[in-house]
């Protein structure tokens, strides 16, 4: 093997292993990317886990509460004053005794009607010493209360029907989320996309200034152009690498903003990669509105407002009605020197009582200030439909742009593709004295700018389709709902 085909050998594991070192990095890798490493995405996870912890206890105050109270010690020494029946005079005696209690208990809300009932069951003894020595027992074997409030205001009835709406609203804000870092995502990719495509148009321009200047030299040695035209080859060939290391800066600041939203995390010498075709999706207003009044935040967030406004609504209304509140209890109690005795043949024990709240005389403060709670919740209500009517005509509008989107997109491949190809024809006709060097720099001009529509054309339908998707929360390619891993988060409490 001579000198020659081992530095050819060279050469091209040289080429190759540099080839093998630029990772090719795709809008997906940036998308799992940035939800692994957004700080943004891990602060929407967290307000996620905080609302899903209310609603988890929420459903646990569903539950019966169990509750075991016990005092075992309670030692009391002390002088009092009592009365003599004897004499008839008021003495001062020492008491001491030793107490101690415990009791089970369990409870039950009623989420209905807001009362609430409750089993229980209790024991108590005491020891005195002293002037008089005695033990006692006190014992309530069973014990059923309930506690109604009547005409009130029931928070557990509002909390059954906002709550669930609050963990609906989380699920469909963090794959909002999701889906807005996607938009930012995209934004960043094709700004490096189009800094890396226009870098390469620039490093080619560099190669044919330098082969134009190159034949320059040669025809004006045989006199077919002048010192002057050499110049502006010289100055071509000059200006080529000035843009391409301007090109280099704007390619190494693309990818410094995009691994700032990354977090360190983009692959050195990554090159981006992006399939030009696009999907026609044919969207229709109709369904796209019905799918997002169904999964959209903004949507659910909207029905939430309106739940509290009936909520404080009916709070001020029942402040100034009357109130009443009603409490039954029943039960067997007993008491006894011994445990036995406590016992035995335990007695009935019942328990009732009826509370009224009567509003007094405001000389018609009250009434004034409930009527304006209703005129601000009519005009909330009003705002709230307003807002609706308005998101609804930025849906509209951004389903018009997608069509429009798709179409430029079409376009601009085309104008890439002819002008590619009309630049090459172009550059041959310099070559051979068929077209002036101000003709081949406007083709040049316009191989620049086919690049960059093109990109911007990419960049615009596919922020676009993030922000249809962000309106419907629906994958615009099955028209399947979207969803995270929800389960793993949740595991967090399990």
């Amino acid at each position: 093997m001579n000198k020659r085909l081992i530095c050819i050998f060279i050469l091209v594991l040289f080429f190759s292993a540099r080839l093998y070192s630029q990772e090719v990095i795709t809008l997906q890798d940036i998308f799992f990317l940035v939800k692994e490493h957004s700080l943004e995405y891990q602060e929407k996870r967290n307000e996620f886990l905080s609302d899903y912890w209310e609603y988890k206890r929420y459903k646990l105050s569903e539950l019966p509460t169990f509750n075991f109270n016990v005092n075992p010690f309670s030692a009391n020494r002390s002088i009092t004053e009592r009365y003599d029946f004897e004499n008839n005079v008021d003495v001062y005696r020492e008491s001491a005794s030793i107490s101690s209690n415990g009791g089970i208990s369990i409870s039950q809300k009623i989420p209905f009607t807001g009362g609430s009932v409750s089993l229980g069951s209790n024991i108590s003894r005491i020891q005195n010493f002293g002037d008089s020595k005695y033990t006692s027992y006190g014992v309530t074997p069973i014990r059923f209360s309930i506690s109604q409030p009547l005409f009130a205001h029931n928070p557990y009835n509002w909390d059954k029907k906002e709550l669930p709406l609050k963990l609906k609203l989380a699920k469909s804000k963090l794959v909002q989320s999701e889906q807005e870092l996607f938009q930012q995502a995209v934004g960043l990719f094709f700004e490096v996309l189009k800094a890396s495509q226009l870098y390469e148009v620039a490093k080619q321009d560099v190669k044919n200034s330098d082969t134009l200047f190159i034949a320059g030299e040669k025809l004006l040695e045989i006199n077919t152009i002048t010192p002057t035209e050499l110049l502006e080859l010289k100055l071509k060939k000059t200006n080529a690498r000035i843009s391409l290391s301007l090109a280099q800066q704007e390619l190494n600041d693309a990818k410094f903003n995009l691994n700032q939203l990354l977090k360190g995390n983009l692959p050195n010498d990554c090159v981006p990669l992006v399939n030009d075709t696009i999907p026609e999706l044919n969207l229709h207003y109709s369904d796209i509105l019905e799918i997002a009044r169904t999964l959209n935040p903004f949507y659910i967030e909207k029905e939430k407002e309106k739940i509290e406004l009936q909520k404080n609504m009916d709070q001020k209304e029942r402040q100034n009605k009357l109130g009443a509140g009603l409490s039954l209890s029943f039960g067997l109690n007993q008491g006894g020197n011994t445990i036995r005795e406590a016992f035995d043949k335990p007695q009935q024990q019942q328990g009732a009582s009826l509370s009224l709240t009567i509003p007094g005389f405001s000389w018609g403060i009250n009434k004034g200030e409930l009527m304006l709670a209703r005129k601000d919740a009519e005009l909330a209500l009003l705002r709230i439909e307003t807002q609706i009517a308005d998101y609804e005509q930025d849906i509209l509008k951004k389903i018009v742009e997608n069509k429009i989107d798709f179409e430029i997109v079409q376009r601009a491949n085309e104008a890439k593709a002819l002008a590619s190809e009309t630049y090459e024809i172009k550059l041959k006709q310099y070559e051979i004295g068929e077209l002036t060097l101000q003709e081949l720099n406007q083709y040049h001009l316009d191989l620049l700018n086919a690049h960059k529509n093109h990109i911007d054309g990419l960049t615009k339908f596919w922020l676009d389709y993030y922000e249809i998707q962000k309106f419907t929360l629906c994958n615009l390619k099955n028209n399947r709902p979207l969803t995270t891993d929800y389960e793993s988060l949740i595991g967090l409490f399990k």
